[in-house]
């Protein structure tokens, strides 16, 4: 049996954080969110239009990540900030980091304050993301998929998200072009997936060719319009994965671990992805529609294809560019083994020999 659940709400509008914000903070009652967000990101415009779509009556408290800490450290953090003062929402914006690290603080409140876990609601996460959208589901979601937090803390979705794509209008060409390497990376693995959900796959097709879009126009145009696409293909990616995360994002999740938020997951997206894809057999039904979405050639190999629609994009096409060590390939490839090495259908070698072949 399929079970396919969607229970994320998505405000999706240019301009529609502060009314957005301020509407369901109201219609829930919240008075005491915790706001999570990179502590480059609280002198920013962004910032304060957060804090103009709060209600007067809330009492926020601010809990910014430094570059290098941990999600347990900044759940710790967040235990000395709130002093015991229990926030009832948590709000995360800018990116896909800080979302991430909510999760983990979700968690713990949930830790904290049920001690019978199957009789407590866990606390809701707003998500605001930025222009890498918003994080791949829990890894730990591989070895325990059944847990007793509802759907949305399975996958990772956040209760709300508001996508206002003008929140991106800053971005580099290079911020750009990972994002959209990562939204292609994950919608194009979700679709080869082996698990069955209808929805999913249609997403995922969607979030492929606004990427793609996205990755062709990345040098010539920055308009709204062209946010707006990215935007919505980094929402349809996280959508698509609730079939399961998909190799490339494991390895570049395990990766990029130790190093923060100082390697996108776009990029090694970039480097990883045809090495993966070269590595796997798609289905027949599904490589017809890949094929014809990519404009492959006949009888072109779509690790080949993927490798040329990436090609020239302002990012590096070596790991070893990215300042990942031959030490960092061996710890990583020891930690895919058991639910990890079954996920990405290959063994802690096969995934040792995809990362040293682009090292």
């Amino acid at each position: 049996m399929t079970l396919i659940t969607y229970p994320t709400r998505v405000h999706f509008a240019d301009g529609v954080l502060e009314e957005a914000l301020r509407s369901e903070l109201e219609a829930h009652g919240y008075v005491r969110p915790l706001i999570l967000c990179e502590r480059e990101d609280v002198e920013t415009e962004l910032f304060e239009r957060l804090r103009s779509g709060l209600p007067r009556r809330a009492r926020a408290e601010l809990l910014p990540i430094g570059p290098l800490d941990s999600k347990y450290e900044t759940a710790k953090a967040m235990e000395d900030v709130t002093q015991g003062n229990r926030p009832d929402v948590i709000v995360a914006f800018g990116s896909a980091r800080a979302i991430a690290h909510a999760r983990k603080c979700r968690h713990v409140l949930h830790q904290l304050g049920a001690p019978a876990k199957s009789a407590a609601k866990p606390i809701d996460v707003f998500a605001i993301p930025g222009v890498d959208g918003l994080p791949n589901p829990c890894r730990s979601s591989i070895d325990a998929p059944h847990t007793l937090l509802d759907t949305a803390s399975r996958t990772g979705l956040p209760k709300i998200v508001i996508c206002d794509p003008t929140v991106m209008r800053t971005a580099s060409n290079e911020a750009v072009a990972c994002a959209a390497t990562d939204a292609f990376s994950r919608s194009l693995e979700a679709y080869i997936s082996e698990a069955y959900n209808p929805p999913a796959d249609g997403m995922a097709l969607d979030g492929m060719g606004r990427a793609v879009r996205s990755l062709k126009n990345n040098a010539r145009e920055q308009s709204p319009a062209s946010r707006r696409e990215l935007m919505a293909a980094s929402l349809n990616a996280t959508l698509a994965q609730q079939k399961g995360i998909g190799p490339t994002q494991l390895i570049a999740d395990i990766l990029r671990e130790p190093y923060g938020n100082q390697l996108p997951s776009g990029a090694l997206a970039r480097v990883l992805l045809p090495g993966v894809l070269g590595a796997q057999k798609v289905p027949d039904d599904r490589l017809e529609l890949l094929s014809q979405l990519l404009h492959l050639q006949a009888n072109e190999p779509l690790d080949q294809g993927v490798d040329e629609l990436l090609r020239d994009l302002p990012l590096a096409d070596r790991l070893s560019e990215l300042g990942i060590t031959h030490e960092d390939i061996a710890n990583a490839s020891d930690e895919i083994e058991g639910p990890l090495s079954s996920a990405i259908h290959t063994t802690a070698a096969g995934a040792k020999s995809i990362m040293e072949s682009v090292f």
